[in-house]
């Protein structure tokens, strides 16, 4: 596994929005769908699910669909036990930073 320095703020932003966004640490949704709910190019998501994946943050699974069209995920995403571990190492129990975090998860990427 990668040291969480080795991925930077951006990719780790993005887990924790994902975290945020998917609490059930499972989703099947086409990068676009994710791109479009984070505001950010369906690129930039594969980059960083990419990242998340060779860190093993994120376990990837493909999906087998012979009837599959276009517009449909071509992989099943989890986010792994480290990965939420990562994550909430980053939570401070302060709860002066409530405010902080707060606006964290609010901001898109593209606002960085």
């Amino acid at each position: 596994m990668m040291k969480k320095s080795t991925l930077g703020a951006k990719p780790l932003l993005f887990l924790r929005r994902l975290l945020a966004h998917y609490p059930d640490l499972t989703f099947c949704v086409p990068h676009k769908t994710i791109a479009d709910n984070f505001a950010m190019p369906p690129s930039t998501v594969s980059k960083y699910l990419k990242l998340l994946v060779e860190s093993g943050l994120v376990i990837q699974e493909k999906v087998d669909d012979i009837f599959k069209d276009k517009g449909v995920a071509k992989y099943r995403y989890q986010i792994s036990e480290a990965g939420v571990k990562l994550v909430n190492s980053f939570a401070p129990t302060n709860s002066a930073h409530q405010e902080l975090i707060a606006q964290i998860q609010t901001t898109t990427l593209k606002q960085i």
